[in-house]
């Protein structure tokens, strides 16, 4: 199938009548190697907003396809915002309860704490903000769906990502973190 069918597609696909699903979830990251420790939970939270662009329905299962954007604190290693095109399944064994897996790629940006000197043209130093680093962010995601009401659903996910270069150090070529995120979802 050439890439702009494919496209065409996509974008005239049959979202639900009732308007496209929006989804919010906070989040804490649970580990980032080498800087946290595996066994203990430090405070990194993060707020990940997304909307369906994309969504087909059968009898138990679901294939949907957000577009997420998500901002992350950790102390005295990043902060860092994201986008990022996601694709979900979900498949409903009942009515009650919906497993999930979620794989996604895109865009993000790591803001570094602390100040950064640069060498003036006189041969002075002046401290100056990082600007940061792109890179990259890959991220898979297992999670559990509820329906709570006709048009909402709570969520709960264990994402695994990998951000891909990772500056900071320079001495690593990516950086996994695991995420664990609990949100909500609503159609409009």
């Amino acid at each position: 199938m050439p890439a702009p069918t494919l496209v065409a597609v996509l974008v005239t696909a049959a979202t639900a009548s009732d308007g496209p699903r929006v989804r919010a979830t906070v989040f804490n990251e649970l580990t980032a190697l080498p800087f946290t420790k595996v066994v203990a939970t430090p405070l990194h939270p993060g707020l990940r907003v997304g909307v369906g662009v994309w969504e087909r329905t059968g009898t138990r299962f679901q294939h949907r396809l957000y577009v997420d954007a998500l901002g992350y604190h950790h102390a005295f290693v990043e902060n860092s915002l994201a986008v990022q095109p996601v694709w979900h399944t979900s498949w409903w064994p009942g009515e009650r309860v919906g497993l999930s897996t979620e794989v996604g790629a895109g865009y993000k940006h790591a803001l570094y704490p602390g100040t950064v000197y640069v060498q003036e043209d006189d041969g002075d130093w002046t401290a100056a903000r990082d600007p940061g680093a792109p890179g990259a962010s890959v991220s898979l995601a297992l999670g559990l769906e509820v329906p709570v009401h006709d048009r909402w659903t709570v969520l709960a996910q264990y994402t695994g990502t990998a951000d891909l270069p990772f500056h900071m150090v320079g001495a690593l070529p990516f950086m996994p973190h695991v995420m664990l995120h609990l949100g909500a979802e609503t159609r409009f």
